[in-house]
């Protein structure tokens, strides 16, 4: 299965063999190994527990894929990779890695819930989205 990636997401990540022209098409991902979860966790001062979950696998298999820097399953990889996307959108609403990463952690009443617990589905991901839009658009301060 390939797995397609924005370019500047695997650039995010650190993920060795990652396009470096400016492209915005997606592109066919080079492997992605644990190394990419790792740079979200630090990125996000995450505990394992969390870091876990945001890449869509039980904490045993985290443990796993940790030791070895084990490459990611297909579906490990594509929440990695969404979980990053909405990170970086994020971070270009907010001005910061610190303020995207506060607004990411801290419950929203629109949204219904934290923000970075909703991105491990693409439904939430798609709502975090939208919602960082409309921050971004000005409808809400």
């Amino acid at each position: 299965m390939t797995i397609l990636a924005e370019p500047a997401v695997l650039r995010f990540l650190g993920v060795k063999g990652a396009p470096r022209a400016r492209q915005r098409q997606p592109v066919p991902a080079p492997v992605i190994t644990f190394g990419a979860v790792r740079a979200l966790k630090e990125r996000l001062q995450l505990d394992d527990s969390a870091a876990s979950r945001l890449a869509g696998m039980p904490p045993r298999t985290y443990q796993r894929r940790k030791a070895a820097d084990a490459e990611l399953s297909a579906a490990e990889a594509d929440a990695t990779l969404r979980s990053a996307r909405i990170v970086q959108q994020a971070i270009g609403v907010f001005g910061d890695q610190t303020r995207a990463v506060a607004w990411l952690k801290r419950a929203s009443p629109l949204l219904g819930g934290v923000p970075l617990e909703m991105v491990s589905s693409d439904a939430g991901a798609k709502a975090v989205a939208d919602e960082l839009t409309r921050i971004h658009m000005g409808d809400y301060a």
